[in-house]
């Protein structure tokens, strides 16, 4: 069968058995321009070899199939030739067969996003590693000794265990003592036979759970600047601990590295050089294949630490402790890759007063520019007074955001609702969230409602499947408008109406699935959605080698199964526009 190669994608999924049984079952079919496919073809599978047709189903998106694209046929649709146009139709009795015997080729048909994207992108063995559960990882038998113990004693213990901490009982408190607190014992003077480990065992222990990804076991050590986990059980027990080193073994991944020379920056010319490998570490992370939410984490995560360091450079140390330092938008809710606009602003705690205050919030907007971290157009940030107030006067400000009354407070109320702590007295941001949510408990329920509409003003679902027809760049499809906005605005407005704290979209559709507030596979799609528009744009500005972030792709110069997956991500996101329409009532006045 020469018009058609079974090699190529989706068919390179399957070996060459299946792909033999296919071509026996396959076909060559041919419509003129303006002719309809025939109903008894509606089951079977089919490829587009030339030419390009419609597809048209009442109450869903028109559908734009070209050439090396393949659908399904569907009783309830109707697929209309644009011009001359040859298919290759196979039938639907083998598909199935196949289907049977592949789980990879039977994906391609799932309903479910997740197991679409999981056929068709290629994910090289690092992120399969970073995926791959911490029980997995080498962890070390848990070492415990009591807090009456001596320092002394404390050392055997690590030196007869071969390792470089051990773990403190303090009556229900369990604590961790390492080489560094043994260094800051010998330095303190203090007499190592007499002291109790107590006097220098850190008590507040982060741990992880032994289930959970490697990803976020790497995320907490690199966010906590520690250099071990102890690993807890279902029931909450330290089973092990898993160490920075082994972790490093597991899988090579240099963003400790990174982390390290920003924590170590003792200049703002030495920061500026630290923040500056994290661009070429999100290329080199997305060329290997690592999804694009694991990557925004571990970004979102260097980020936050280059901002508080910088706070750290520039204020006086009487600042920091009566200050909060937060950012907003994206890089709150851990999705900016590439740097956009700064959203960031200072609580100042009450009754706290300083000469230097506006200075300092000026050189810190000012130094992250210089750093790549563009000034925001709206002026979103803490050299703006309105983003820069004690808690009394920020709390004002929310009462000021939910009366709606302008477009600026739908905008701010939408900002601050991503709100991520940085540096200071991260209690001063605990009081304005609390305070949003006693208040918004307070308003009428057409608050909601109002914010919702928002999610519908863009992407009009009746012209985005017109940016398949051929045509060039004014194809462009504007992926924040079509796909982002709509997802993380009215998933961040359900996440406000039932005040989940979580700042992440994908933490916040985890959340509402489990909450029974939105249906679970809406949900696994949405994130799925989302995290392949954003990694779209990733892939459009790596390839454009520009510093600026493009919003748009086009359609027409995409792959066929990248085409394939949009076409079902934007039937996700009108799927999503449907039932918050619904549910609110947003097709009324």
């Amino acid at each position: 069968m020469h018009a058609l190669s079974l090699n190529q994608p989706p068919f390179d999924l399957l070996s060459e058995h299946d792909r033999t049984l296919l071509q026996r079952h396959g076909e060559v079919v041919y419509l003129a321009n303006g002719e309809t496919l025939a109903k008894d073809m509606c089951h079977d599978f089919f490829v587009v070899i030339k030419g390009s047709l419609t597809q048209r189903c009442p109450d869903k998106d028109n559908l734009y199939h070209q050439a090396n694209d393949w659908f399904l046929g569907n009783e309830h649709a109707d697929f209309h030739s644009s011009e001359s146009t040859l298919l290759y139709k196979i039938a639907r009795q083998a598909i199935n067969t196949v289907c049977a015997r592949n789980d990879g080729f039977a994906s391609l048909f799932s309903h479910t996003l997740r197991d679409r994207r999981h056929t068709q992108q290629t994910a090289d063995d690092n992120e399969a590693l970073m995926l791959r559960k911490v029980k997995e990882a080498y962890l070390r038998k848990p070492v415990f000794i009591q807090a009456s113990a001596s320092i002394v004693e404390a050392t055997q213990a690590m030196h007869k265990a071969g390792q470089g901490h051990v773990l403190v009982h303090h009556h229900k408190r369990i604590g961790i003592f390492s080489n560094s607190n043994l260094s800051a014992a010998v330095m303190a003077g203090v007499n190592l036979r007499e002291t109790e480990v107590g006097e220098f065992t850190q008590f507040r222990l982060i741990t992880i759970d032994e289930n959970s990804e490697l990803s976020e076991a790497l995320q907490k050590m690199v966010a906590n600047r520690i250099h071990r986990l102890p690993v807890t059980d279902e029931q909450g027990q330290i089973i092990a601990t898993l160490g920075q080193t082994d972790l490093m073994s597991f899988f090579t991944n240099h963003s400790h590295l990174i982390a390290l020379d920003i924590e170590q920056a003792d200049s703002i010319e030495a920061l500026h050089r630290a923040a500056g490998q994290i661009g070429p570490y999100i290329r080199s992370q997305y060329e290997r294949g690592i999804r694009v939410h694991i990557i925004g984490s571990m970004v979102q995560t260097l980020n936050l630490q280059v901002f508080s360091r910088l706070w750290q450079l520039i204020a006086p140390a009487e600042i920091i402790a009566n200050t909060c330092v937060f950012v907003m938008g994206s890089e709150g809710r851990g999705e900016q890759i590439l740097r956009t606009d700064q959203d960031n602003g200072l609580i100042i705690a009450d009754g706290f007063e300083h000469p230097q205050l506006e200075s300092c919030a000026k050189q810190f907007n000012t130094h992250l520019a210089h750093m790549g971290y563009p000034l925001c157009d709206g002026n979103i940030m803490m050299q703006n007074p309105l983003w820069r107030q004690n808690a009394t006067g920020f709390c004002a400000s929310i009462d000021q955001w939910l009366s709606l009354s302008s477009g600026k407070d739908m905008i701010y109320l939408s900002t601050f609702t991503d709100a991520t702590y940085v540096c200071g007295q991260e209690q001063l941001l605990k009081q304005l969230r609390q305070h949003l949510y006693q208040r918004l408990a307070q308003q009428p329920t057409g608050l909601i409602r109002q914010c919702m509409r928002a999610a519908l003003q863009f992407g009009d679902p009746q012209h985005w499947w017109q940016k398949f027809l051929p045509g060039g760049e004014q194809n462009d499809l504007d992926l924040k408008k079509a796909g982002i906005f709509p997802i993380v605005h009215g998933i961040r407005t359900l996440a406000l109406e039932y005040a989940i704290e979580a700042t992440s979209t994908q933490m916040r559709l985890q959340i509402l699935a489990e909450q029974e507030h939105l249906d679970a596979t809406l949900a696994l799609n949405l994130g799925e959605a989302l995290d392949f528009f954003i990694s779209q744009r990733l892939k459009t500005t790596i390839a454009a080698s520009s510093k600026s972030q493009r919003q748009g792709v086009n359609p027409t110069m995409m792959s066929a199964m990248e085409r394939d997956i949009l076409k079902h991500s934007l039937n996700v996101v009108r799927e999503f526009k449907t039932e918050l329409t619904g549910r609110y009532h947003l097709d009324r006045i």
